[in-house]
């Protein structure tokens, strides 16, 4: 891999984390789940937070496969097609489809 795209590689996953760091903000924050009335209020009230949080982790996912992509890489140059490069890639795709998956069931 050119210098250029490991660079891009690590660039994308500071990226991520610049991106996700706002929903360390809301999760503070969130209402008693006992109570509907208050989750109702909550989310009327944070209803633009949570829109600009719920943007900033999905652009966030694009440089995560990024982040990924370059991961593999060098894990594959280090140490060939062993097991750990796609361990570390199957990671990263089932974080990604967690959420969705975890949204759909409710």
């Amino acid at each position: 891999m050119s210098t250029r795209w490991s660079r891009w590689g690590a660039t994308s996953g500071v990226i991520v984390c610049l991106l996700w760091a706002p929903i360390s903000l809301i999760v503070p924050q969130l209402p008693d789940l006992g109570s509907p009335a208050r989750i109702e209020r909550f989310y009327r009230s944070h209803q633009d937070l949570l829109k600009a949080v719920i943007l900033l982790a999905s652009c966030g996912f694009f440089f995560l496969l990024c982040f990924l992509g370059a991961l593999v890489e060098r894990l594959r140059r280090a140490e060939g097609a062993g097991p750990l490069t796609w361990i570390a890639f199957g990671s990263g795709l089932m974080f990604m489809t967690s959420p969705g998956s975890c949204g759909s069931c409710w």
